[in-house]
Protein backbone atom coordinates (compact mmCIF):
# COMPACT_ATOMS: atom_id res chain seq x y z
CA UNK A 1 0.00 0.00 0.00
CA UNK A 2 1.10 3.37 -0.85
CA UNK A 3 -0.51 6.31 0.47
CA UNK A 4 1.65 9.56 0.48
CA UNK A 5 2.50 12.70 2.18
CA UNK A 6 2.37 15.88 0.93
CA UNK A 7 5.88 15.85 0.07
CA UNK A 8 5.68 12.10 -2.10
CA UNK A 9 4.59 11.55 -5.45
CA UNK A 10 0.82 11.03 -5.88
CA UNK A 11 0.99 9.37 -9.44
CA UNK A 12 1.73 5.96 -7.49
CA UNK A 13 -0.62 6.43 -4.21
CA UNK A 14 -3.13 3.66 -3.83
CA UNK A 15 -4.80 4.66 -0.69
CA UNK A 16 -5.98 8.20 0.31
CA UNK A 17 -4.11 7.26 3.83
CA UNK A 18 -1.48 5.39 5.06
CA UNK A 19 -2.83 2.58 8.31
CA UNK A 20 -1.59 4.60 11.28
CA UNK A 21 -3.45 7.58 9.65
CA UNK A 22 -6.35 5.21 9.59
CA UNK A 23 -5.69 4.00 13.02
CA UNK A 24 -5.45 7.30 14.71
CA UNK A 25 -8.74 8.57 12.90
CA UNK A 26 -10.76 5.01 13.52
CA UNK A 27 -9.26 5.13 17.05
CA UNK A 28 -12.08 7.29 18.39
CA UNK A 29 -14.56 4.84 16.93
CA UNK A 30 -16.97 2.27 18.93
CA UNK A 31 -15.56 -0.28 16.44
CA UNK A 32 -12.02 0.10 16.86
CA UNK A 33 -11.25 -2.59 18.71
CA UNK A 34 -12.39 -4.63 15.82
CA UNK A 35 -10.69 -3.01 13.14
CA UNK A 36 -7.22 -2.92 15.55
CA UNK A 37 -7.72 -6.84 15.36
CA UNK A 38 -7.62 -7.67 11.64
CA UNK A 39 -4.57 -8.33 10.13
CA UNK A 40 -2.58 -5.36 8.35
CA UNK A 41 -3.00 -6.65 5.32
CA UNK A 42 -6.37 -6.70 5.48
CA UNK A 43 -6.51 -2.94 6.72
CA UNK A 44 -4.55 -2.20 3.40
CA UNK A 45 -6.86 -3.33 1.47
CA UNK A 46 -9.70 -2.35 3.00
CA UNK A 47 -8.32 1.17 2.58
CA UNK A 48 -7.43 1.01 -1.01
CA UNK A 49 -10.54 -0.28 -2.00
CA UNK A 50 -12.48 2.30 0.00
CA UNK A 51 -9.97 5.02 -1.54
CA UNK A 52 -11.18 3.76 -5.11
CA UNK A 53 -14.66 3.21 -4.32
CA UNK A 54 -14.69 6.75 -2.99
CA UNK A 55 -13.38 7.90 -6.04
CA UNK A 56 -16.29 6.55 -8.00
CA UNK A 57 -19.05 7.84 -5.58
CA UNK A 58 -18.78 11.43 -5.24
CA UNK A 59 -18.31 14.01 -7.84
CA UNK A 60 -15.53 16.27 -8.12
CA UNK A 61 -14.45 19.34 -9.07
CA UNK A 62 -11.00 20.91 -10.36
CA UNK A 63 -8.69 18.80 -11.73
CA UNK A 64 -6.14 16.25 -10.26
CA UNK A 65 -3.03 18.20 -9.24
CA UNK A 66 -1.14 15.64 -11.57
CA UNK A 67 -3.24 14.20 -14.09
CA UNK A 68 -1.14 10.89 -13.96
CA UNK A 69 -2.26 10.46 -10.53
CA UNK A 70 -3.69 7.14 -10.00
CA UNK A 71 -6.60 8.30 -7.30
CA UNK A 72 -8.47 12.02 -7.73
CA UNK A 73 -7.39 13.42 -4.86
CA UNK A 74 -5.40 15.97 -4.48
CA UNK A 75 -7.36 18.25 -6.81
CA UNK A 76 -6.44 21.38 -8.09
CA UNK A 77 -2.77 22.06 -7.13
CA UNK A 78 -3.46 21.14 -3.58
CA UNK A 79 -0.50 19.07 -1.96
CA UNK A 80 -1.90 16.85 0.46
CA UNK A 81 -5.63 15.11 -0.05
CA UNK A 82 -8.19 17.11 2.19
CA UNK A 83 -9.10 15.61 5.81
CA UNK A 84 -12.77 15.16 5.10
CA UNK A 85 -11.94 12.57 2.39
CA UNK A 86 -9.50 10.83 4.67
CA UNK A 87 -11.88 10.74 7.16
CA UNK A 88 -14.36 9.06 4.68
CA UNK A 89 -12.20 6.42 3.26
CA UNK A 90 -11.09 5.07 7.50
CA UNK A 91 -14.32 5.22 8.14
CA UNK A 92 -15.84 3.38 5.05
CA UNK A 93 -13.09 0.49 5.58
CA UNK A 94 -14.65 0.43 8.91
CA UNK A 95 -18.12 -0.23 7.99
CA UNK A 96 -17.16 -2.68 5.01
CA UNK A 97 -14.84 -4.96 7.60
CA UNK A 98 -17.10 -4.54 10.47
CA UNK A 99 -20.53 -5.58 8.29
CA UNK A 100 -19.36 -7.54 5.97
CA UNK A 101 -20.95 -10.83 7.14
CA UNK A 102 -24.30 -8.80 8.35
CA UNK A 103 -25.73 -6.85 5.94
CA UNK A 104 -27.22 -7.29 2.85
CA UNK A 105 -26.90 -3.89 1.73
CA UNK A 106 -25.78 -0.10 2.99
CA UNK A 107 -25.69 3.56 2.04
CA UNK A 108 -23.48 6.28 3.44
CA UNK A 109 -24.36 9.34 1.13
CA UNK A 110 -24.10 8.78 -2.69
CA UNK A 111 -22.31 5.18 -1.95
CA UNK A 112 -23.99 2.04 -1.30
CA UNK A 113 -23.01 -1.71 -1.09
CA UNK A 114 -24.77 -4.48 -1.62
CA UNK A 115 -23.49 -7.60 -0.33
CA UNK A 116 -24.04 -11.40 -2.75
CA UNK A 117 -26.00 -14.03 -0.73
CA UNK A 118 -23.12 -16.46 -2.50
CA UNK A 119 -20.40 -13.89 -1.95
CA UNK A 120 -16.89 -14.80 -0.51
CA UNK A 121 -15.65 -12.88 2.47
CA UNK A 122 -13.24 -11.79 -0.88
CA UNK A 123 -16.02 -10.40 -2.79
CA UNK A 124 -18.06 -7.37 -2.54
CA UNK A 125 -20.43 -5.88 -5.30
CA UNK A 126 -20.01 -2.39 -4.53
CA UNK A 127 -22.52 -0.14 -5.97
CA UNK A 128 -21.33 3.46 -7.23
CA UNK A 129 -25.05 4.09 -8.52
CA UNK A 130 -27.84 3.08 -10.10
CA UNK A 131 -25.83 2.00 -13.41
CA UNK A 132 -22.28 1.12 -12.58
CA UNK A 133 -21.33 -1.53 -10.33
CA UNK A 134 -17.93 -3.17 -10.01
CA UNK A 135 -16.56 -6.31 -7.85
CA UNK A 136 -13.72 -5.22 -5.67
CA UNK A 137 -11.27 -7.78 -3.53
CA UNK A 138 -11.04 -6.52 -0.27
CA UNK A 139 -8.85 -9.69 0.97
CA UNK A 140 -6.28 -11.49 -1.22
Amino acid sequence: MFAPTASDNYKIANSYLSLEDANDILRGQKDFNYWNELAQEAKEALLINSSFAIDGAISHKGKKTDEEQLLKYPRDGEEDVQLAIKIATAILALKVAKNKDDVKSETIGKLSKVYRDSAKESDILIYLNPFKARVVKIFQ
